[in-house]
């Protein structure tokens, strides 16, 4: 079909040559509501093929036709790809999802979610979505500098560690507060007010600020959908350089301030000037098996 248009407008002629292609020398025809036409069209065209025709409110005139479809075939775009809500609208129909499927979707929703934080408990965590960056040197001690690319997050103002509503916010955001309901994968990591920790399942963590939550790529490049929750907030993060040191295991204060220190250390080594207070990036839930986790602390640096 090298012309779109041209078979848009002319659904018969594509239906009897697919039939010549494939073959067929004989058919049973099965005509419903406005698709009708186009059999009888087809039947009309080669008789001799046609073996039985099984007709449900199958309309070959327009006194078959209520006053939905007549608006639209008098119409100056009758010719042209129809809008399916333009459809719905003229014939009174409902382009909502019945709320059994509505209510599927979202229990298949947190099953996946549940079956993903399960996952990460063994230090699994590829189905999540992560910023993108590129390594773009290496130092001593495992220390690597980062070039990020711009990211947008959905952020609201917390209380310091442990702010379960600032949380609440953002876990609603991303469940169906927004302007159009959608429910959005989780990605990693999270950033609290200084704080950056992955997410695989519902876990905060941070010292104050704010707390943000990154959104995957494709809703970011879609346009995510604004939140319709107070003190909920979309931010576009810029590109930024950043060093980051990785390490697993426990991440009580004592353990993250000792990683600082050596990150510090090495950039102080190689003359790199930092632009902000080091931070912790998390990319495993709080009960992931410790040697399996994916632990960082990280600072931004300054631009050269």
């Amino acid at each position: 079909m090298n012309n779109q248009r041209a078979d848009q407008q002319h659904p018969p002629q594509v239906i009897d040559r697919f039939t010549e292609v494939v073959g067929l020398d004989t058919d049973a025809l099965y005509v419903f509501d406005c698709g009708a036409p186009t059999g009888f069209r087809v039947a009309l065209a080669h008789p001799e093929r046609v073996t039985a025709i099984i007709a449900q409110n199958g309309n070959a005139h327009e006194k078959g036709l209520n006053a939905g479809w007549i608006r639209i075939g008098a119409s100056p775009q009758r010719n042209q790809p129809i809008p399916l809500a333009a459809i719905a609208a003229a014939n009174g129909w409902s382009t909502k999802p019945p709320q059994s499927i509505t209510a599927m979707n979202k229990f298949i929703y947190y099953l996946v979610t549940l079956c993903e934080s399960v996952l990460g408990v063994f230090g699994v965590r590829s189905f999540y979505d992560q910023p993108r960056y590129t390594v773009v040197e290496r130092l001593d001690r495992g220390v690597e500098i980062r070039a990020y690319e711009p990211r947008l997050a959905v952020e609201t103002d917390g209380r310091g560690l442990g702010d379960g509503a600032a949380f609440g916010r953002l876990f609603r955001y991303i469940t169906g507060a927004n302007q159009r309901g959608d429910r959005i994968a989780m990605t990693a990591p999270v950033e609290t007010g200084g704080q950056r920790i992955a997410m695989t399942v519902p876990v905060e963590q941070g010292t104050g600020g704010t707390m943000r939550f990154f959104l995957p790529h494709d809703v970011a490049e879609a346009g995510a959908p604004k939140p319709t929750e107070a003190g909920v907030r979309l931010v576009h993060v810029p590109a930024e350089t950043i060093a980051a040191l990785r390490f697993s295991g426990s991440t009580i204060p004592e353990v993250r301030a000792e990683q600082e220190r050596i990150l510090i250390e090495v950039l102080v080594a190689g003359d790199r000037k930092v632009a902000a207070s080091p931070v912790f990036m998390g990319y495993d839930p709080p009960f992931a098996i410790p040697f399996l986790r994916r632990n960082e602390v990280a600072v931004q640096l300054a631009a050269d």
